[in-house]
């Protein structure tokens, strides 16, 4: 078995412990910017209106919180993890150690399947997704390393797993 392979297993055992109950997939991902900043100043900031046109009001979203209409916005960490469960996406801080360690830290948001809308924009080696559920008011954006040069399956398949049946 893959160390990638391992470390995703752990996240979805924690996962399912932390949710109390079955766990459809799970995905490693950062706030919009991180990637580009470390990978590369040529990648530049891709969230400004690169998502434009998808009609989930992506213009002047914070690139770095868990924004929700009338109440506070949650700030996130560089690094977080998805959890797709059958009914929500759940937010979760995590870190990861050496030895496939993987740390599940508490949950900043959670976002209901049902009605929830995805925009997805995949590039040459980032794919930025932008979540917005209109029944509770709250949208995130974040990135994964992945784009097309990467042969992109991986967010591809996050992406289907997210957008399905609920």
């Amino acid at each position: 078995m893959s160390i990638a392979a391992k470390v995703t297993a752990k996240l979805e055992q924690k996962a399912a412990e932390a949710v109390g109950g079955p766990v459809l997939g799970v995905g490693a991902v950062n706030r919009v910017g991180t990637m580009g900043y470390l990978a590369t100043n040529a990648v530049g900031d891709v969230a400004g209106d690169v998502l434009f046109g998808q009609h989930v009001g992506t213009r002047g979203l914070p690139k770095d919180q868990i924004r929700r209409a009338g109440g506070e916005p949650t700030d996130l960490p560089s690094g977080f993890a998805l959890v797709v469960t059958a009914d929500h996406v759940h937010v979760f801080d995590v870190r990861f150690g050496p030895w496939t360690r993987v740390k599940l830290k508490k949950e900043l948001g959670r976002f209901n399947r049902a009605g929830l809308e995805v925009a997805v924009q995949e590039g040459t080696l980032l794919t930025v997704y932008h979540l917005y559920s209109p029944g509770q008011g709250q949208d995130v954006m974040f990135e994964m390393l992945g784009g097309s040069t990467a042969g992109g399956q991986y967010t591809r398949e996050l992406t289907t797993l997210i957008r399905g049946s609920s």
